[in-house]
């Protein structure tokens, strides 16, 4: 084993959306029936290979697809977890967007929990969890009500401790940040 791979890490920034290990992507379509485009594993990979930012987005929406249950998230968020521990990673902050999943009617709260279950069951590793809720604008797209991040932070000693320790304080292990609501017609700027 290398020096780099034994070094722990902490990753700061990472979209579970894309950060699913090709394996887990592949037996979440199976489970929805399979796609003759990816009959494998090596031809998923392939599939991640981006011409530009419009293919980007457009395989991003093709993958999103087969995240529909609760369940999905659970198995994604564990296998995203074992990924890092095996790299040696110890801390990760999660980002996810619980409404690309609002067309399957799940909902952020449940997706929260199921992603939180499956993050659990790799004790290496520690998480936080960032979710991203988007703005609202009006037709002129001038942003009328601001998004709202939901943190939560959870202690890898102790998952069941309900704060957060900071040097010599105590902080509240779970933040929800209050939405913050701007008049109608405020620019986005």
């Amino acid at each position: 084993m290398d020096w780099f791979e034994q070094v722990p890490k902490v990753e700061l920034h990472l979209h579970r959306e894309g950060a699913v290990p090709p394996p887990a992507l592949r037996q979440l379509i199976e489970k929805y029936g399979g796609d003759p485009a990816v009959p494998n594993v090596a031809a998923l990979e392939l599939r991640f290979e981006y011409r530009d930012f419009r293919n980007f987005l457009e395989i991003w929406t093709w993958k999103n697809q087969y995240v529909r249950e609760y369940e999905d998230f659970r198995l994604i968020a564990e296998a995203v977890a074992r990924d890092l521990a095996r790299q040696n990673v110890r801390y990760v902050e999660v980002f996810y967007s619980p409404a690309d999943f609002r067309q399957h009617g799940l909902d952020v709260g449940p997706i929260t929990e199921a992603i939180r279950a499956g993050v659990d069951r790799v004790a290496e590793i520690a998480v936080g969890l960032v979710a991203f809720r988007r703005a609202k604008t009006d037709s002129r797209g001038r942003v009328y009500r601001r998004s709202r991040v939901v943190v939560e932070l959870r202690g890898k000693s102790n998952p069941n401790d309900r704060s957060l320790r900071c040097g010599k304080s105590t902080l509240p292990k779970s933040w929800h940040a209050s939405t913050i609501t701007g008049t109608r017609g405020s620019s986005a700027n």
